[in-house]
């Protein structure tokens, strides 16, 4: 069997191998986050507060390779937690959503994010942001 959790560069992963922090404040996103990802094979950890997140983050071997995280949230925004997460893996990839701040506030922002989704977002928009940031060839219809 081959091993899948360190592939070669260039090479295609699989979904499997693919490990994801979920960051959002709001129960039910986490919910509707969890079932996307459940369908969809990915392994993910979800977290309703940031610095639990960044504290399970920063001990975690190996690290996430995907943080997606709500923008606006109670102790730490979402820039603020890609940006530390970011320290201890610089290659991290990310997703910032966000319902009330513009696309305009990321890009002028010192910490920089693969993507940025506005809620409310369809499952099928969530999964094209993933698939988008990790390199991964999205089918359509799975959901």
């Amino acid at each position: 069997m081959a091993d899948t959790s360190n592939p070669q560069p260039g090479s295609p992963r699989s979904k499997e191998s693919i490990f994801i922090y979920v960051v959002d404040d709001e129960p039910t996103l986490l919910e509707l986050a969890e079932y996307i990802l459940e369908m969809e094979g990915f392994r993910f950890e979800k977290f309703e507060e940031p610095r639990k997140a960044l504290a399970a983050f920063q001990a975690a071997d190996p690290k996430p390779d995907l943080v997606i995280t709500d923008y606006v949230m109670l102790g730490m925004d979402g820039l603020q937690l890609v940006g530390e997460c970011l320290r201890a893996k610089p290659d991290l990839k990310s997703i910032l959503v966000s319902g009330t701040v513009q696309e305009e506030v990321v890009h002028r922002s010192p910490v920089q994010v693969d993507r940025f989704l506005r809620k409310p977002y369809l499952a099928q928009e969530f999964l094209e942001a993933i698939h988008d940031v990790l390199g991964i060839k999205y089918q359509s219809g799975t959901i």
